[in-house]
């Protein structure tokens, strides 16, 4: 049985609706949540952004603890709601994709027990951040990692990532329930890198319009970027590598207005030098190249992580540059390119910085044309919205910082104590606690409130992993846990 964290932060926000006439606005801001990252992004039906990552905070005994993060925010920024949880030592989220037209949205991740062992999930939430589902994979049988997840024609989703080491691709229905999955024992994929936590799966899976699909990802031993084009039940088509110097990387793929595929990443030029530029290349259905070009910003490191194309056929990249050797100083670098990969404009956050870490993981295209980035800056989770001619950065010195509430709770095997701060919110004031088995269903407790606290009797549950949820008028937040 899995051991999940006893001692869980729960961070609450109040719900503030800023729904601008002007949806040009541009922002950049910091979200106060502890440490972490943002590595994915999706713009949903309302114009709202749905973004999922990594929190990082600590217990009581001050020991680090990740959790995955899965947060909605409204066009200017300010937080809608926001909702976390962990098992095993640390969770993140590596993934969200929209699963409708609805505002429901579905992330990929994963959970680390220690050693050798961690296993992949699948997580539903609707626009209001109730959770549908929950579906894990791999523990404690396998090590697997949910590192890219798309949702495909039928209401299902594609799922990337490593298992044991190897490349695996998945495929499931509307539920997360597995209909196939594919391994490749003589494909190993590079695994770590998001924030520097975990064994996760860096790359990219989308379902293609003749209903196949196409994976960007880092091929091993060099490593090289690797793209893998796979019919419709998963097998492979062709598998071709694109490198030109001492090592190269794949990290994202889109399918182009005119059929062919435009993928981003890293290209090392100089071997032994340590110089990288952000790499794109532009391939045909078969994978042969039509142009490959890299893109360099100070002339030391520069990598993209994303790529979008735009309703005008033309693709804006994002990632981060350093403008010198000794890594101190990264900073968000973005690039629009027109079919041909000519730059249209390029720009960067934070120059003349005397130290500053920022990097961009994911983006999406705003209603308005402009684009939505998510990443860190000094290990804390980020995001900025720039405006369709890549205005909008404020600079290191002049961002906003969202500065949240919070409460804890505590589980023990008899009761979950919410201890909440009654300046933000009154325990009696139209409190809803849930606790829900991992299908879904609403178990019968009771609960009562003590010294400031929220008491939940969960004494008649029986042995098995829940999920407690609490929630009013302006917040709902879930995390598992497990009755012994």
């Amino acid at each position: 049985m899995r051991n999940l964290a006893l001692s869980v932060l729960f961070l609450l926000f109040f719900s503030v609706q800023l729904f601008s006439q002007q949806r040009t606005t541009t922002w950049e801001k910091v979200y106060e949540l502890g440490g972490g990252a943002f590595f994915s992004v999706k713009t949903d039906f309302e114009g709202n952004y749905l973004v999922a990552g990594r929190s990082d905070t600590f217990d009581y005994s001050g020991t680090v603890v990740a959790r995955s993060m899965t947060m909605k925010v409204d066009p200017s920024g300010s937080i809608i709601w926001a909702t976390n949880f962990n098992e095993g030592f640390f969770s993140q989220a590596n993934s969200l994709t929209l699963a409708d037209n609805a505002g429901n949205c579905v992330i990929s991740g994963y959970s680390y027990f220690g050693g050798d062992y961690g296993g992949m999930f699948m997580m539903k939430y609707d626009a209001s951040s109730q959770m549908a589902w929950a579906q894990n994979y791999g523990y404690p049988n396998q090590e697997m990692c949910g590192g890219s997840i798309a949702t495909t024609t039928d209401g299902g989703f594609i799922v990337a990532g490593n298992k044991d080491s190897i490349l695996y691709v998945m495929k499931t229905g509307p539920s997360a329930d597995s209909l196939w999955m594919r391994t490749f024992p003589d494909i190993k994929p590079l695994t770590g890198g998001f924030g520097g936590v975990g064994l996760c799966f860096m790359g990219n899976i989308r379902q293609t319009t003749d209903n196949g699909y196409i994976i960007c990802f880092s091929s091993l031993p060099l490593p090289e970027m690797c793209v893998m084009k796979l019919n419709s039940q998963g097998n492979m088509l062709w598998k071709k590598t694109y490198n030109t110097g001492a090592y190269s990387m794949g990290n994202y793929i889109v399918e182009t207005a005119d059929g062919n595929y435009v993928a981003c990443g890293i290209q090392a030029v100089t071997v032994g030098a340590g110089d990288q530029d952000a790499k794109v290349v532009k391939i045909d259905p078969q994978g042969n190249i039509i142009w490959e070009k890299e893109y360099d910003k100070f002339g030391f490191f520069d990598g993209f992580n994303a790529v979008v194309m735009d309703g005008n056929g033309d693709f804006i990249a994002a990632g981060n540059t350093q403008n010198d050797y000794t890594g101190n100083i990264n900073f968000a670098y973005v690039v629009k390119f027109n079919n041909l990969g000519d730059t249209l404009w390029t720009t960067t956050d934070g120059e003349g910085t005397i130290f500053t870490q920022e990097c961009i993981y994911g983006l999406d295209l705003a209603t308005d044309g402009g684009t939505i980035l998510c990443g860190s800056r000094g290990s804390k989770l980020f995001m900025a919205r720039i405006d369709a001619n890549g205005q909008g950065f404020v600079g290191i010195n002049n961002i906003h910082h969202e500065q949240p509430n919070d409460f804890t709770i505590s589980v023990t095997d008899r009761e979950i104590a919410i201890d909440v701060d009654p300046s933000i919110i009154n325990p009696s004031d139209n409190i809803r606690i849930n606790i829900l088995d991992m299908i879904g269903r609403s178990c019968n407790t009771t609960w009562t409130e003590h010294n400031g606290k929220i008491i939940v009797n969960i004494n008649n549950l029986n042995q098995g992993i829940y999920l407690v949820e609490i929630q009013n008028k302006n917040i709902r937040k879930t995390v598992k846990f497990v009755k012994q």
